[in-house]
């Protein structure tokens, strides 16, 4: 059930046009928000495998909403992680440089639409995860992703900054 409602929330993702608005946490629009969800298909992560996860804003307001709809990993989106022992660190190194937001990186979504993105996790094969995930001991792992979208003052639009649920993935 899990993974077929995934599906069906990846395949709902919004690639939409250019708007002129748009919305950050604190300033709702209308009767709603935007709403940062942070999902995988598992519950679990064995060694040596890859996690995918997948971040996506919904839409949670009556009204069209236009955001940032660039999602770049490492860049706008930030991959955070709590380890078993209770450290927090950046799950990957190497932030990118965004560039400004144009008219063509803007996003236009419906209500109770998505716009997202699959991050895929597997510290054996780039050197630029975090080194407690390439050497993953038994525990719990909690992830949550920080997007900041940019705003344009001349295209009306304001600054985004979203926090996802926090997502807890055991290592058996």
């Amino acid at each position: 059930m899990r993974i077929a409602v995934m599906i069906m929330a990846v395949v709902a993702v919004t690639l939409a046009t250019s708007g002129r608005q748009c919305t950050s946490v604190g300033s709702p629009v209308a009767d709603g928000a935007l709403k940062p969800i942070l999902s995988s298909t598992t519950a679990e992560w064995k060694k040596g495998t890859q996690l995918d996860l997948v971040f996506m804003v919904l839409n949670d307001s009556a009204k069209t909403v236009s955001v940032d709809g660039r999602m770049s990993w490492p860049g706008n989106i930030l991959l955070w992680v709590r380890l078993p022992d209770g450290k927090t660190m950046l799950a990957r190194r190497g932030l990118v440089k965004m560039k400004l937001l144009t008219a063509d990186g803007i996003i236009r979504l419906q209500p109770s639409r998505l716009h997202g993105r699959k991050l895929a996790i597997q510290p054996e094969a780039d050197e630029r995860f975090a080194e407690p995930l390439k050497k993953l001991c038994p525990g719990t792992y909690t992830f949550w992703v920080e997007f900041h979208g940019a705003g344009a003052a001349s295209l009306g639009c304001r600054e985004v900054s979203l926090k996802s649920n926090e997502l807890p993935i055991t290592v058996p």
